[in-house]
């Protein structure tokens, strides 16, 4: 009979101290479990112009002890870039022990002013509260931090020639020149190319000042045609095109100056002839 008495007392504190745990006030000052979370993208995740991206969160509920209680789940942001916009698909939810749960998390940029290639970070704060027919249970918040770039959507560049001008006459070397930009940043222009007439493309030297060294004397006398194109790393720019008119043949200015030559030495000779005569 002492044994039973002795395990009916065992089991009555027991429950007690159950009880006591799950209902008394100072049950908050432990925490009840941990709220695990995941990312399903690693590094910086960029967006251009008014561009909407989407990440997914999971969220898992790890309880420490009396598995059975569900917790009722709030996702906060409590840090966000001012140039974009964070929406959880789901805010507040029921999350069951154990059992994951993916949230989507779109981003989009609200803000054209943001230069290109500026990174932030968004904090996510996701909380959780036991309401097991008693006072809160503290339940250790999960974080998640997501690394945001902006990468505006390319634009097309553009180039032009400065020198020479349209159909201008040119003769041994020349150095061609332009200038090229983009909408993006200059910066983003990777090079520019020279092609002359149908000729493979050369690369010139500089991008947003650029010139371009040719020896017209590698092409016959006549016209050609400059074509001139910029990179900004995804697109080419339209072409930009003049035509010049090449002359190197100095045959016909040879003749001239040996014509010329031989009037002066048949005037000088007739002066002289009547010079003599005279005398």
């Amino acid at each position: 009979m002492k044994e039973k008495k002795l395990k009916k007392v065992l089991y009555i504190s027991s429950f007690l101290l159950v009880v006591s745990i799950i209902f008394l006030p100072s049950a908050t000052s432990f925490s009840w479990g941990e709220i695990d979370t995941q990312l399903d993208y690693d590094g910086i995740y960029y967006l251009g112009e008014h561009e909407t991206g989407e990440v997914q969160l999971t969220i898992r509920y790890e309880p420490y002890f009396i598995a059975f209680y569900p917790i009722w789940t709030e996702i906060r942001i409590t840090e966000c870039p001012s140039w974009l916009v964070v929406i959880p698909h789901q805010k507040v939810f029921i999350l069951q022990p154990r059992i994951s749960k993916s949230i989507p998390v779109e981003m989009v940029v609200k803000s054209s002013d943001v230069k290109p290639g500026t990174t932030g970070e968004v904090t996510l704060e996701i909380i959780g509260e036991i309401l097991g027919g008693g006072p809160l249970r503290h339940i250790e918040s999960g974080r998640v931090h997501i690394q945001v770039g902006y990468k505006p959507l390319p634009s097309i560049p553009t180039v032009d020639i400065s020198f020479p001008s349209n159909g201008k006459e040119v003769r041994k070397t020349i150095i061609i020149k332009g200038t090229a930009s983009d909408e993006n940043g200059d910066g983003t222009i990777e090079r520019v190319e020279v092609s002359i007439d149908d000729g493979p493309w050369e690369v010139a030297t500089g991008t947003t000042i650029w010139k371009y060294v040719w020896d017209t004397r590698d092409v016959d006398d006549g016209d050609h045609q400059i074509k001139v194109r910029a990179y900004d790393g995804y697109e080419y720019s339209e072409l930009s095109s003049i035509m010049v008119h090449v002359k190197n043949d100095e045959s016909g200015f040879q003749v001239l100056l040996l014509a010329g030559i031989i009037s002066v030495i048949a005037i000088a000779t007739i002066i002289s002839f009547m010079r003599r005569r005279n005398h």
